[in-house]
């Protein structure tokens, strides 16, 4: 889920039920090219973002990264 708090804006979403996940990784597009611009613990559930195009995967617990799934933001 997409949320604006004022000029601030946040993914929000659920703690997974699967306890294999331990993490995610977010990336940004950045022209051709994809830049990890953060590593989120599981357990977090909010995540703030500026506009752009965004990649969102979960990393098992084996150190697995899953594909991504697309967010674009626009202001």
């Amino acid at each position: 889920v997409v949320k604006k708090v004022g000029k601030r804006i946040f993914l929000k979403g659920k703690n997974p039920a699967d306890k294999n996940i331990r993490s995610w990784t977010l990336y940004q597009k950045n022209g051709d090219s994809w830049k990890l611009i953060k590593i989120i613990n599981a357990d977090t559930v909010q995540v703030a973002v500026e506009t752009g195009i965004y990649a969102l995967c979960a990393v098992s617990i084996m150190a697995v990264e899953s594909v991504g799934v697309f967010i674009e933001i626009a202001s």
